[in-house]
């Protein structure tokens, strides 16, 4: 029954979504209440600390031209259940902006973009003769804006457009030891502007280390191979984007706590509106954790 209504929810989703978003938001909503799904407080998969399209609750100030990252967003799972006592599974969804914002002292931080991000994911915990595996499967949306702080007496520094895509996302890790590497991969279906790359492959590596019963080490990084199609050279330019994250969590309980990182990011840039561009800074900043 479980993996039947995975399947029907993801072609909901695809079906509806993009006819109607409020629809089928709608419609996800009421299967849930429906059925009377339940789920632990604890995400089946967490999210990757140095992955940029994560929800995250928190902050960033850049040493490039005082420029700070706000994040915004949660990510739960509204159902969970084990099919047998070496598997698990749930259903959630996920909703976040990061935005792009400029500091002018005086508590005065002009928002220059932001992207926004929704979607719906599934995730899995198991183990196959010892050797732990976990996974999650993301259907989503992406699009991004410019802002009146990216802009002087009503004039944009450069010309707005359109940035919107849908996408699968699968990732699948392995946790030993303190280590947790991952691989997957984004696969965009849906997209404007047509020149963007359609095929994003991401590796990654986090490390733990419990320093205290409530203080731990952590660190993060995730590559990403993305790029677009460069009509000067007639042929797609790839860009790596590389973000490592370090840091401690200071917990409170479990599943909450607030984590102080230093985050080092080269590459191209994330953010929708310069996807042309790259970008370089090494920022501190802090997280709000909730799983």
């Amino acid at each position: 029954m479980g993996l039947s209504f995975l399947l029907f929810l993801n072609f909901l989703f695809v079906k509806v979504m993009f006819e109607s978003k409020f629809s089928a938001l709608f419609l996800i909503i009421i299967c849930f209440i429906k059925t009377d799904l339940k789920a632990d407080d604890e995400l089946i998969f967490k999210p990757l600390s140095a992955n940029i399209y994560e929800s995250r609750l928190g902050s960033v100030f850049t040493d490039n031209n005082d420029k700070l990252r706000l994040d915004i967003g949660g990510n739960y799972d509204f159902f969970s259940q084990k099919s047998d006592s070496n598997f698990q599974w749930a259903l959630g969804a996920e909703f976040f902006t990061f935005t792009r914002l400029r500091s002018e002292g005086s508590f005065k931080f002009p928002v220059e973009t932001t992207d926004f991000f929704f979607g719906i994911n599934g995730s899995f915990r198991t183990a196959i003769e010892d050797f732990p595996l976990e996974g999650r499967f993301r259907i989503a949306h992406i699009s991004t804006h410019l802002s009146d702080g990216y802009s002087n007496k009503g004039i944009f520094f450069k010309e707005p457009f359109v940035y919107s895509k849908e996408f699968f996302d699968f990732v699948i890790s392995t946790n030993q030891w303190g280590f947790r590497p991952y691989i997957g991969g984004i696969f965009i279906f849906s997209y404007i502007p047509k020149d963007i790359n359609l095929i994003v492959p991401q590796i990654g590596l986090e490390y733990f280390y419990q320093i205290f019963n409530n203080i731990e080490f952590k660190f993060a990084y995730d590559l990403k191979i993305d790029g677009y199609n460069n009509s000067d050279l007639d042929k797609v330019t790839y860009k790596a984007m590389n973000m490592i994250v370090a840091g401690i969590i200071y917990r409170t309980e479990k599943n909450r706590g607030i984590f102080f990182k230093i985050e080092r990011y080269f590459g191209k840039n994330y953010y929708g509106q310069f996807y042309k561009d790259c970008d370089n800074y090494l920022g501190l900043g802090f997280e709000l954790i909730y799983y």
